[in-house]
């Protein structure tokens, strides 16, 4: 398996239409948390505020995933309804516009979570 460097080296792996769509997912979550370090954690894509793990996000062939760090809070199956996947895990399929809103209060449950305000 590579191991990626930084979150452009993870970013050239794919091809259309998953690198457009981990393109848009991470342009959301760099809007979010602006102040956010980008690192590669576990191998993919991740964003830490205050030294925390906030959201991570990886490319698939048929979706793109997002995970929190770690949080089996039912706000998170509430939130994400159909894209929910497991605990606290969304899979945005690739035909489909991302939902902005959702990724949004997905990040903002896990600053909560987190006892981070920005």
């Amino acid at each position: 398996m590579q191991k990626f460097l930084s979150v452009d080296d993870y970013m050239k792996q794919f091809t259309e239409p998953v690198l457009s769509k981990a393109a848009e997912m991470r342009q959301i979550i760099k809007e979010v948390l602006p102040t956010a370090t980008e690192v590669i954690s576990y191998n993919i894509p991740a964003y830490k505020v205050e030294g925390k793990p906030v959201v991570y996000f990886a490319g698939f062939k048929g979706h793109i995933g997002m995970y929190p760090g770690h949080s089996d809070d039912e706000r998170y199956k509430t939130l994400l309804g159909t894209y929910a996947s497991g605990k606290a895990t969304a899979k945005f399929p690739l035909n489909s516009k991302l939902p902005r809103h959702i990724i949004e209060q997905f990040i903002h449950y896990r600053l909560e979570d987190l006892g981070i305000t920005q």
